[in-house]
């Protein structure tokens, strides 16, 4: 932790752990519609560790490239990928049938400022 000024007086710079208990104090869906939490770019979820068949963490390659994390990869908790994970494209190999009758479904119209159509632009 690093103190710093700001306007003359010293502030103290929060800790990671301080940032991530102030973005909890809002839920998910509140976060999206204050515009709080948005969809900004894709990654790759390539593992997940099990621990009694439940998801503990994820193995995630992200799309800024080589150069970030662990050469392009980033290990995530699973309550990290409940709190900020928003679409998931899953190959429908891998889902249930009733998941795939939903295709059968009319689509959902999302007006053009709903958060969840934030990353197609």
């Amino acid at each position: 932790m690093v103190d710093v000024k700001i306007n003359n007086k010293p502030k103290r710079r929060p800790t990671t752990k301080e940032i991530v208990e102030s973005a909890n104090r809002v839920n998910k869906a509140e976060r999206l519609e204050y515009g709080d939490s948005v969809m900004t770019h894709a990654m790759l979820f390539t593992g997940v560790d099990l621990k009694n068949n439940k998801p503990v963490k994820w193995r995630v390659e992200n799309s800024w490239g080589a150069d970030h994390g662990e050469k392009g990869f980033d290990i995530m908790s699973d309550s990290w990928f409940g709190e900020f994970m928003y679409e998931v494209v899953i190959h429908k190999k891998h889902i249930t049938k009733k998941l795939a009758e939903l295709y059968d479904m009319d689509p959902i119209k999302l007006p053009p400022w709903d958060p969840m159509g934030s990353l197609a632009h």
